[in-house]
């Protein structure tokens, strides 16, 4: 899959903020949400460990492209993917 890394929240409002790595480190040590949007989808990212994977994203954060190879799958409602590979 293709997409970008983004804010929970921007997703609702519709107003994308571009992030940087450092911001995504921000958001999340503020208690914020941040995943990954691709074809209007958002997904939350989880590593095979099966733990937050906002390490990965913020490693690929700011890249005008992210391509996420895992598992896709629906959890009480939330897009989630189990990735395998995040690269950009």
């Amino acid at each position: 899959m293709t997409g970008k890394v983004v804010k929970l929240t921007d997703v609702v409002t519709g107003n994308y903020e571009a992030l940087s790595t450092a911001r995504v480190k921000e958001l999340v040590m503020a208690g914020q949400y941040v995943g990954f949007l691709s074809n209007g989808t958002f997904y939350m990212v989880f590593n095979a460990a099966g733990n937050y994977d906002w390490k990965g994203l913020a490693k690929v954060a700011g890249d005008e492209s992210v391509n996420i190879e895992g598992k896709v799958s629906k959890v009480g409602g939330i897009s989630v993917i189990m990735a395998t590979n995040i690269a950009s």
